[in-house]
């Protein structure tokens, strides 16, 4: 019998081994490793042949191994500075390390009240107080005045749910040298109220205020922290959907040295919005921009050449396009002009570029599908790889539409979670609000779809998240919402490995255990297709394996 030439490095035998290939799970009896790469999946008489006297071998007994977790939509930069941010929400406390978090507020009066305890806990009367997780459905209506009366010495900053939608005070307002004059004739800004929504926060508050939240070492700190989270949830890769947004240059040096140093046991790959420039200088200066991003990849960090795009408004602040509106007749915003959206598309869908859209409401969908199906109709050929992102809510009809396009999801589940109880009360038909976040319907039409935390939108731990799409329970009533659009857990899983990898384009390079492929894998202390699907979420991760290199974690 001919021996294999190259010797592994490791061996992981035992246990489970499911590889995610293929449309099943497909168990397997062993690996072998050669430093970053697989080069043996099958038996563990074969694995054998590929052990000499330098092969070390790692009996899982009753763990189990899967691809390494993929989280295929963060960022990077907002999750950095929520650790220097006042943290008051009404959902769950999500223990992230380092982070002092209060326990959730569900009404107005309990909100003020936490915000006047964070100032009066500030000793310098002139430094920032800003605050993170106001949700008027669940704290009422917060303006500038309820801010004035916590103070009007300090400025005060505070962030809705979603991060699209930001109040300042007065004294806020002139910090940031924000005026009347400066401000007018933006519809998205309301200079009385001090309230900035989507792209008024994304582009105005963010560049202003990051430097303050993130002064000193505090975005070194920020970010480690925000990797060590990340690593001890067994996530290998993440894709970082808002590359070099906000960022002065020091800002990003740092960013780029910390995020790609050798020893961050994790890949990031950053995708880019090309607006700015499309607006600027049009659809040349648009290209130019993205290509321009890929120089800057290093050891763990890469710059895709994909498009990032906004549609319509966050899912958290109730800002995204609903068809006929909301039940209490507010409407959503558009973050990218419809034309604009248009010539962007054209711009990258003639020139074969794989393109990434956030879009959370069903009129925003129907906008962006409309300019695609006309995309497809112009340009005939086979057209680049589409993923929609967040797709909180869309109707039925639609997905015929995704389908008929061969474009994937990728879902972030933790919004029937947190939202699909209280959004039945508030903005929502009830019957709507519990089909949030419809991944059953989708595999149903048979569109690949990948599950998403948009860290730190939600937790950016992978199996919360499928935990989350395989019960849908409602984090008020503990009840499940819309069972029928339940996955299963072999479903789910597929969609934090291999199908994660596909949202991004790297199916060929990592996402599912396979002769060739990355040596990137996520060891868990149960097996997650034996226990109840209720206790999905609270299997121990035990040890990761990234490059070819074993990490124990949490016992």
């Amino acid at each position: 019998m001919e021996m294999p030439e190259d010797k592994a490095d490791l061996i992981y035998f035992s246990g489970n081994i499911y590889t995610m290939e293929g449309r099943d799970k497909n168990r397997v009896q062993a690996v072998a490793v050669k430093q970053d790469r697989i080069v043996f999946v099958g038996s563990k008489d074969k694995a054998l042949d590929y052990k000499d006297n330098n092969t070390e071998l790692f009996d899982l007994t009753n763990k189990t191994m899967l691809p390494g977790f993929i989280d295929p939509h963060i960022h990077h930069a907002f999750a950095g500075a929520f650790y220097f941010l006042t943290s008051v929400r009404a959902d769950e406390d999500w223990n992230l390390p380092g982070v002092a978090h209060t326990s959730p507020v569900f009404n107005r009066q309990g909100y003020l009240s936490k915000l006047k305890e964070a100032d009066v806990s500030l000793k310098d009367p002139d430094e920032w107080l800003i605050v993170y997780g106001y949700a008027s459905y669940f704290h009422g209506k917060i303006t500038k005045s309820d801010l004035e009366d916590i103070s009007s010495a300090r400025p005060i900053a505070l962030f809705q749910r979603s991060g699209h939608e930001v109040f300042l005070n007065t004294k806020g307002l002139e910090e940031l040298k924000f005026t009347k004059e400066n401000t007018s004739g933006d519809p998205q800004i309301d200079f009385e109220q001090g309230r900035f929504v989507e792209a008024a926060a994304l582009e105005k508050i963010f560049p202003a205020i990051l430097p303050i939240i993130l002064r000193g070492d505090n975005w070194q700190k920020a970010l480690k922290h925000s990797l060590k989270y990340l690593h001890e949830n067994g996530v290998t890769t993440v894709a970082d959907m808002l590359a070099i947004d906000g960022f002065n240059s020091e800002q990003q040096r740092y960013f780029e040295e910390i995020i790609d140093a050798r020893d961050v046991p994790l890949r990031t790959y950053m995708v880019a919005e090309p607006r700015i420039a499309y607006e600027k200088g049009g659809a040349e200066a648009a290209i130019n921009f993205i290509d321009s991003l890929e120089k800057r990849s290093g050891n763990n960090l890469f710059y895709l050449k994909h498009v990032k795009m906004f549609v319509d408004g966050a899912f958290f602040a109730q800002l995204m396009r609903i068809k006929g509106g909301y039940t209490d007749g507010h409407q959503g915003e558009w973050i990218t002009p419809v034309e604009t959206l248009a010539g962007i598309s054209k711009t990258f869908w003639s020139k074969g570029y794989p393109m990434h859209v956030h879009v959370n409401g069903d009129e925003g969908l129907d906008a962006i599908l409309e300019i695609f199906e006309k995309l497809k109709s112009s340009f005939p050929k086979a057209g680049p790889r589409v993923t929609f992102h967040h797709l909180g809510y869309s109707r039925k009809d639609q997905l015929e539409r995704i389908k008929s396009l061969n474009f994937c999801v990728s879902l972030l589940p933790y919004y029937l979670h947190a939202l699909g109880d209280v959004y039945s009360k508030h903005g929502f038909p009830p019957e709507n609000a519990q089909r949030i976040s419809a991944a059953g319907s989708l595999i149903k039409k048979d569109i690949k779809i990948s599950l998403h935390s948009d860290f730190p939108m939600a937790p950016s731990n992978p199996l919360y998240s499928a935990w989350c799409a395989v019960n849908r329970i409602g984090v008020l009533s503990g009840s499940q919402l819309a069972p029928e659009e339940k996955i299963t857990v072999k479903q789910a899983l597929r969609a934090i490995t291999i199908d994660a990898a596909y949202t991004i384009g790297l199916e060929n390079e990592i996402g599912s255990i396979k002769v060739g492929k990355k040596a990137d894998f996520t060891i868990l202390a149960e097996n997650p297709f034996s226990v109840a699907p209720l206790n999905l979420k609270d299997i121990p991760i035990v040890g990761k394996v990234f490059n070819g290199k074993y990490f124990s974690l949490k016992e």
